[in-house]
């Protein structure tokens, strides 16, 4: 579970990005010690003039202007005052831990490796180093790209308030014929994947089951302004572990009348 979680601004750096890219940032927020921004993402080429003629970057042939690459930084409270800021002398300020710069850089590299997203970190550069930046390398094609692991997520509590309710009751009616309980959904689930479509806040879940089918389940804002991708997930796995009632209602009727 983060501990940390995306700001609307950061989101909408992330619009336009491409897929692999997006879920690995995602996926590094959950893995990093300390908190990060998104602070850039996808540019118009007006945007990327501006950045060479101030010297921020060295060309016009930049994997922003293909939302192929993204910019980040640290969070960190850097005079014990209890606010957050961004440490942009970059690997100068050292804490007994690290330098921030670095632990959000290993948090990337290690999401990537888990999502099978080759990535490149402008800090390892030696001609500009540029410690924000993260893209894929040029030439690597993206089509048909899946996770090799889906995300971790928060937890979500599976035996709802209502269902536990319902569950309670039927105790107390007394009936014990055999049915389909929450902990018999919960137990078919083997694994599970989410997915944000690039520039839209519709978050679909794939709930993949013990014998290998999936169900699905799906989640959209109609005012972007009110996304939250964890909350996306959990209204998408919700909607997708709905779908298995049914599955287990006619499994279990069909083996009552064999």
């Amino acid at each position: 579970m983060s501990k940390w979680k995306f700001s609307n601004r950061s989101v909408a750096h992330l619009t336009g990005v491409v897929a692999p890219l997006v879920a690995v940032a995602h996926r590094a927020l959950e893995l990093s010690p300390i908190d990060f921004v998104v602070t850039d993402g996808l540019r118009t080429v007006e945007e990327q003039k501006e950045f060479v003629r101030t010297g921020k970057s060295k060309t016009m042939n930049s994997e922003h202007l293909k939302g192929r690459a993204l910019d980040v930084a640290p969070l960190v409270d850097l005079d014990g005052d209890g606010k957050k800021e961004v440490p942009w002398d970059a690997f100068t300020w050292k804490k007994p831990d690290g330098d921030p710069w670095d632990q959000v850089a290993d948090a990337f590299k290690r999401a990537a490796a888990e999502l099978g997203v080759p990535l490149e970190w402008g800090g390892d550069w030696t001609t500009f180093a540029d410690a924000p930046h993260f893209q894929l390398p040029k030439g690597w094609d993206i089509t048909g790209w899946q996770p090799l692991k889906a995300p971790k997520v928060a937890p979500v509590v599976e035996v709802k308030a209502d269902e536990a309710a319902i569950e309670a009751a039927i105790v107390e009616a007394g009936k014990t014929a055999p049915r389909v309980t929450p902990a018999d959904l919960d137990a078919e689930i083997a694994d599970e994947d989410f997915h944000v479509f690039p520039g839209s806040s519709l978050t679909v879940c794939a709930l993949t089951l013990k014998n290998g089918f999936t169900v699905t389940g799906e989640s959209a804002c109609a005012d972007p302004a009110n996304f939250d991708a964890e909350i996306g997930r959990t209204i998408a796995r919700k909607n997708a572990r709905e779908k298995i009632w049914p599955l287990l209602g006619f499994r279990l009727r069909d083996k009552l009348a064999g």
